[in-house]
């Protein structure tokens, strides 16, 4: 059930991307009834503010999460 689009989120891979490279990984052949499971973060800017006030490093990680976001969109 997984699609083109989940596959490309997954790293910008194609479906027949994906699979092969989980069955490298696994070191078993693709199973269509097998249910992958994907653990997704997200960058929490709370955890990241700077006790002394400063900005540097929450705008650092804001930065790199739209830039990972600009890569990510299909």
């Amino acid at each position: 059930m997984m699609t083109e689009s989940d596959a490309y989120f997954e790293g910008g891979y194609t479906l027949a991307g994906y699979k092969k490279t989980l069955e490298i990984i696994s070191k078993k052949p693709w199973d269509d009834c097998a249910v992958p499971y994907v653990v997704k973060f997200r960058f929490a800017l709370a955890d990241t503010i700077d006790p002394n006030g400063g900005t540097a490093e929450i705008d650092e990680y804001k930065r790199l999460y739209e830039v990972h976001m600009a890569e990510v969109q299909p």
